[in-house]
């Protein structure tokens, strides 16, 4: 049920944040300067200097100053191959077009694969070619000039946008960064506590685990923001990418550390009763002490230390045995998954600590930077719309002759690049021509009934004033981003300095249609070619990691953190684009299962040379069984049913535990390879029921009707 009108406005004020108003305010006084030094130095193309201060401005110093550096490199570069373009064919305008759509193609597809941090400076570089090139190719003479105005006007803009937003209200990106990470650390203690009590639902614990993955990602991408407002000191921020990996990776464990718990409960072996009596005690001070560290800190070192004896009494008493029993291997399992992940959130725990000197963190290991996950078929498809729109618009140009052929080209030719992996583009379109409308009338009343009332600066400012203040609210959340910046875009582009002081109202009309024409192309071009859809991301990301745990399989891989930062992000696009639904809990729960087989096939990998001949012929014959159903899994991009692997690993899986007491009492009585082939074979004896799980998941997910639905939520737009 639909909620009244006012009661929706007031809910979205509310969630305004003092960030997003100091946004706001540094749109609206950026403006005001730039239009200031525009009629001071008489600059023609004041337009350009004005757009970096609507797109450029975030809301919080690391974000803006990223932006801006991506600003004026992709200016800089667009302007040089604009140059080079005219130069090379200025006469030969066919083949000129045609260079310049492969050009945009060309950028688009190459911002889905670049660092994204490093995107936008692509596609800048893309439609900068537009501002640059096409008005030069009447006089080709004055294509030097117009890429120094392009330059020189975007600096400008970006160098006030920047000064603005350090010295007025500046929001740090350094403190949110220590906000986030105690969100993110709150969100992780959660998850432990979820996951040490088995009461907790599936979907309980998916919805926990969730928000590690969400806060551990956002923190990812704040951490470039932070390093960027402190260059010297970059000791902090490399801990913050080793805390966000381990946050992910003890994220990865719970499954397993689940599974245990729930087999292990009722298990009549003593250090197993000792071991669950553990977990059930740091249940509890998880819940007394989660807003204190130190108390927190102290509670984990010494189940810790408690944990730790006990896998020195299982050590003890696999030593002294020669043919271990079934209780006595779930012990060990047991309590060698849930040592790990004690490790992992002690070592969380000291991360945690801004006190980066603490002599412990010397001695961590180097951690690389996260993976995403690329759409590969889809980053084509998108590079196909803007060489449709220079196609669709260039002709419409050149037949009509149109006088507002210019304006015209902007929007289906940009948006297609900056809004290529936008989320519902039919939504998109949407907003972009109420924008537009809003932007028209406002132009409409400001320029014809309120400015000729009197020619002082300080009445235009004050009329752009409640312009910004809509348009820079509508631009904080992504619902809502395209109503703001076409909005304002199409208030400036009707109110060119010509026009103020002609007030020619046919200039006016002929750029609001061009602009409404421009608007509407901008929409039917995402909405018709090759449209985004929840179906064909979902296919890119199956497709994609089935075949990746396959080479898992196939490679004999040991490196993890690759694999599971990718698989976390195409978590993140899953949610972007089917927001909490059932649909997006049960592939969820798919590509979770999915990061259990890929992780346990890992640490097999990693130890396989200390396992005995006979043991690895069956480990790679149940891998080898497997990797083809998955092979198979991803030429449909999705979980095939094959009741037939399941009875086969099953088998495989019985005969290797029907040899363990023989393997164990072969190897020397040394209790860490016992340790060892144990833990390999608690994980390998999984694998059946991963894959059972996965088949009905499968059939679960068949049952929900699909869901394209977008929940868009509250997250601030950052990357437009």
């Amino acid at each position: 049920m639909k909620q009244p009108i006012p009661i929706v406005v007031t809910h979205f004020l509310s969630s305004l944040t003092l960030a997003d108003w100091a946004k706001v305010l540094h749109i609206y006084i950026g403006l005001i300067a730039v239009q200031w030094f525009a009629f001071r130095l008489n600059i023609a193309s004041a337009m350009t200097a004005l757009i970096p201060v609507l797109l450029v401005s975030q809301p919080f110093q690391g974000m803006m100053f990223a932006k801006a550096f991506n600003r004026l490199i992709g200016t800089v570069i667009g302007a040089v191959v604009g140059i080079i373009l005219i130069i090379f064919c200025g006469q030969a305008p066919a083949l000129f077009f045609l260079l310049l759509a492969i050009w945009l193609g060309l950028c688009t597809w190459l911002s889905s694969y670049i660092w994204p941090p490093m995107m936008y400076s692509i596609q800048l570089a893309g439609y900068t070619l537009i501002y640059v090139a096409i008005p030069s190719l009447a006089n080709p003479e004055t294509v030097f000039t117009t890429a120094i105005h392009r330059v020189t006007d975007n600096t400008i803009g970006v160098i006030v946008v920047s000064v603005l937003a350090s010295i007025i209200i500046p929001v740090s990106s350094r403190k949110f960064l220590k906000k986030q990470m105690v969100q993110s650390f709150s969100a992780t203690l959660e998850l432990f506590q979820v996951t040490l009590n088995p009461a907790h639902a599936s979907r309980k614990y998916l919805e926990t685990r969730q928000k590690v993955i969400s806060a551990a990602l956002s923190m990812q991408e704040n951490r470039i923001h932070a390093y960027l407002e402190n260059l010297s000191d970059g000791k902090t921020y490399r801990n913050v990418t080793a805390l966000i990996q381990l946050q992910l990776s003890l994220g990865t464990m719970t499954q397993f550390l689940r599974k245990f718990i729930q087999k292990c409960q009722n298990l009549d072996h003593p250090i197993a009763k000792e071991t669950t009596a553990e977990v059930l005690k740091l249940e509890q001070a998880l819940k007394q002490h989660k807003s204190d560290p130190e108390a927190l800190r102290e509670v984990v070192k010494t189940t810790y230390q408690k944990i730790q004896h006990l896998a020195e009494s299982i050590r003890d008493e696999l030593t002294h045995t020669s043919s271990p029993d079934k209780k006595l291997l779930w012990a060990t399992r047991f309590i060698s998954i849930y040592k790990q992940c004690i490790d992992k959130l002690a070592l969380i725990l000291m991360l945690q600590d801004d006190a980066s000197t603490q002599p412990v963190i010397k001695r961590l290991p180097h951690f690389r930077y996260l993976k995403f996950h690329h759409c590969h078929r889809q980053s084509l498809l998108r590079a196909i719309r803007p060489m449709v729109a220079m196609a669709i618009t260039a002709g419409i140009w050149y037949t009509t002759n149109w006088s507002a052929g210019m304006t015209l080209m902007n929007m289906p030719c940009v948006f297609p690049i900056i809004f290529a992996a936008f989320p519902r583009p039919q939504n998109l379109a949407q907003q972009l021509l109420i924008g537009g409308f809003i932007g028209i009338i406002y132009g409409y009343l400001a320029c014809f009934i309120l400015l000729p009332m009197s020619d002082g600066f300080l009445l235009y400012i004050l009329i752009q004033l409640p312009l910004v203040v809509f348009s820079g609210i509508m631009m904080t959340r992504l619902q809502t981003f395209g109503v703001g910046m076409a909005t304002i875009m199409t208030f400036f582009l009707l109110l060119q300095p010509t026009n103020m002081a002609s007030f020619d109202i046919q200039y006016f009309f002929n750029n609001a249609i061009a602009t409404v024409v421009s608007f509407l192309l901008a929409g039917l071009i995402m909405r018709v070619v090759f449209p985004e859809n929840a179906t064909a991301i979902k296919n890119s990301i199956f497709h994609q990691s089935f075949s990746n745990v396959s080479a898992i399989i196939r490679e004999q891989s040991q490196e993890v953190l690759s694999f599971e930062s990718c698989m976390y992000d195409r978590l993140r696009l899953l949610s972007t684009w089917f927001g909490t639904s059932d649909t997006f809990w049960a592939l969820n729960r798919q590509l979770s299962l999915l990061m259990a087989m890929a992780n346990m096939i890992i640490y097999c990998n990693r130890t396989r040379h200390l396992l005995p001949n006979d043991m690895i012929r069956l480990m790679d014959k149940a891998f080898h069984e497997t990797e083809q159903w998955l092979t198979t899994c991803s030429k449909t991009a999705c979980i095939t049913e094959n009741n037939l692997l399941t009875q086969k690993l099953s088998g495989i899986i019985g005969e290797m535990e029907r040899n363990l007491p023989l393997y164990l009492s072969e190897t020397p009585n040394h209790a860490s390879t016992r340790m060892d082939m144990i833990r390999v074979f608690s994980r390998v004896s999984m694998l059946p029921d991963l894959v059972n799980e996965l088949q009905l998941s499968q059939k679960s997910l068949d049952c929900l009707r699909p869901q394209n639905t977008v929940v868009s939520g509250k997250s601030t737009v950052t990357s437009i």
